[in-house]
């Protein structure tokens, strides 16, 4: 599918209509070869740099010819930087700079969100995650922080840009791959689905992940790798559906205040097991049907007081 440049120049201008949107975000993700993310890289170069060195880039309106795009944004660049002290213009110094402006992208609980990068990698936050991510990937990286929350990539293969995870506790590093990564109250882990991760704890060694072995990173500072039984349960949370097999019950009602945006109070002296050999729940069924579908399989009572949004086991 061709795209038009005069399109990607309203999308990222925030101009777009909500179907021009989609359409880019097609075209990003069917991208065979990796042209669509090259020109979607170029503009958003050009785009952020005629931003950066103008005070008013809104007076630049797209050519028709891309060379005469180019030469145009170039030429705005360069008389700003003349203006201001006659600093040489060179791309190199543009996208170092581009590439060192991030945005925080938070999600809210109840929510989740979907994002295709500029690299054509895939992004599924979370309910509660917060991430922080460059405008514009650097030449030698491709670099996202994870501040808090859980996030699935799917990697776009790229061999001269390694794409990372950095976390707190540990950073995550792929070339192209399908991972989930979570940080929960300090608790840090990585789940492979496809392909190989390197995991690099703050103290202690690399680890590598084959696929369908999950790492694990305890408060404490303890690492440990398991198989995982159940791949789909790892990525349902995509879908607005939680897994209730194969979780412990505490981080089960973790996932439920994110999902349902609740305060849960545990009251027991200790945490009933799961006796379900299957069984998920949609998140759009609301918090009092996904309680009533787990206690089918696990001792404990609950109320709701709706006036403070808490939730009470016992």
């Amino acid at each position: 599918m061709q795209m038009e440049t005069e399109l990607i120049w309203k999308y990222l201008s925030l101009k777009a209509s909500k179907l021009e949107q989609e359409k880019i975000q097609k075209w990003l993700a069917d991208d065979p070869d990796g042209s669509h993310a090259e020109l979607y890289y170029e503009i958003h170069k050009i785009y952020d740099g005629v931003t950066l060195f103008s005070e008013n880039p809104q007076q630049y309106k797209t050519p028709q010819s891309f060379f005469s795009f180019w030469r145009l944004a170039v030429a705005a660049a360069v008389a700003t930087l003349v203006v201001v002290g006659s600093v040489e213009y060179s791309n190199y110094k543009i996208e170092n700079r581009i590439s060192a402006r991030t945005e925080t992208i938070s999600v809210p609980a109840g929510k989740t969100l979907q994002l295709t990068l500029e690299d054509g990698s895939e992004l599924w936050l979370n309910s509660g995650t917060q991430i922080e991510r460059p405008v514009v990937f650097a030449k030698k990286n491709r670099i996202i922080t994870l501040n808090n929350g859980e996030v699935l990539v799917d990697v776009a293969k790229d061999s001269r840009r390694p794409f990372v995870i950095k976390t707190p506790k540990a950073d995550v590093r792929v070339l192209g791959t399908r991972f989930d990564v979570s940080l929960d109250n300090e608790e840090f882990q990585t789940t492979l689905l496809r392909g190989s991760v390197s995991i690099l704890p703050n103290n202690g060694n690399e680890v590598l992940l084959k696929p369908y072995e999950k790492a694990s990173l305890s408060s404490d500072g303890v690492l440990t790798v398991s198989r995982i039984s159940n791949a789909s349960a790892v990525e349902s949370w995509t879908s607005g559906i939680i897994e209730l097999v194969g979780v412990p019950f505490d981080e089960l009602m973790r996932k439920f205040e994110k999902a349902f945006d609740v305060n849960i109070v545990i009251k027991l002296k200790e945490l009933p097991k799961i006796n379900l050999s299957k069984g998920r729940i949609r998140v759009i069924d609301g918090v009092d049907h996904a309680l009533k579908v787990l206690s089918l399989g696990a001792e404990f009572h609950y109320e709701i007081d709706y006036s403070n949004n808490t939730i009470t086991i016992y």
